[in-house]
């Protein structure tokens, strides 16, 4: 039986794929300046100030690996963008259209259904970051195979899922419940559909991108550091062990970088897809 493309799922799943593919080329590169930051030790690292570590990074990078090693770890986005953002979109999209026949109000099923979506593309999302982290934060060139043949050796396909969820669910909750209401604030305002998105997926980008910061500069290292003690015990004892070693300025030290990846591309990607999905845009 064929796909009915006038679905509104299939139409969420695939402009969810490609806004998250058009989002993923420009952004990756500060993606990586993400991962290095947050998978840096007391040992290695040379400030704690997040704006200086952006810096620094950048500057290292670039002496060390050139243009390249903004791009290490591109390989596996390829693989896993497309279809993960697809699960994504289109899953908060469904749990949203089947949560509004309900008698809650739109701050409860908005962040709710950003709840659902996560937990529907983690157990694809999980071993995604794994490869990809480790691409990104490796001192020698690495393979999307050979990442990958390691991870089933080792029995981590799904290292830090739980990591995961602790980092991912308060971003989408926070994302998707800032975005909607900023939309419906803002609409009073700008007449313009796609500007109204653009805004909005920025001021839910950097709220969602900070709370989540601290979570994720623990889930970075859980899932890149392999064979470390301190992370042995899991996510709650590696946290205490960061914060007791090296302060709690270390789960803050990635937060400038991480908002310079998410806060652009959430509004690139909430924007993409909005346009794609269906609603069309006014001409102005």
């Amino acid at each position: 039986m064929p796909l009915d493309v006038d679905t509104p799922f299939l139409r969420h799943t695939l402009a969810g794929a490609l806004a998250g593919a058009f989002n993923d080329l420009i952004m990756h590169p500060a993606d990586t300046l993400r991962a290095k930051i947050n998978a840096t030790t007391a040992t290695t690292a040379t400030t704690t100030s997040p704006y200086s570590a952006l810096i620094n990074t950048f500057r290292s990078t670039l002496q060390t690996q050139g243009v390249r090693g903004f791009y290490r770890g591109y390989s596996s986005v390829l693989l896993f963008s497309m279809p993960g953002n697809g699960i994504y979109f289109s899953t908060y999209e469904l749990s949203k259209a089947t949560l509004q026949s309900s008698a809650w109000p739109s701050h409860v099923i908005e962040p709710l259904s950003g709840l659902n979506a996560q937990f529907a593309v983690s157990f694809l999302w999980t071993p995604y970051d794994i490869v990809k982290q480790r691409m990104q934060t490796s001192t020698t060139a690495s393979t999307l195979r050979n990442e990958f043949q390691l991870l089933l050796r080792s029995g981590e396909l799904f290292r830090g899922l739980t990591a995961s969820w602790i980092v991912w669910a308060p971003f989408s909750i926070v994302y998707f419940g800032i975005f909607e209401s900023s939309r419906r604030t803002l609409s009073t305002h700008l007449q313009s559909d796609w500007k109204l998105d653009l805004i909005s997926g920025t001021i839910a980008g950097v709220a969602s991108a900070i709370v989540s910061q601290p979570a994720d500069a623990v889930k970075t290292r859980l899932q890149v550091l392999q064979g470390d003690d301190f992370m042995a015990n899991g996510f709650w004892r590696g946290a205490r062990d960061i914060v007791r070693k090296e302060g709690s300025s270390a789960l803050w030290r990635g937060v400038v970088a991480r908002v310079c990846w998410l806060a652009p591309g959430c509004a690139l990607t909430i924007t993409a897809f909005e346009a794609m999905k269906g609603i069309g845009y006014e001409e102005e």
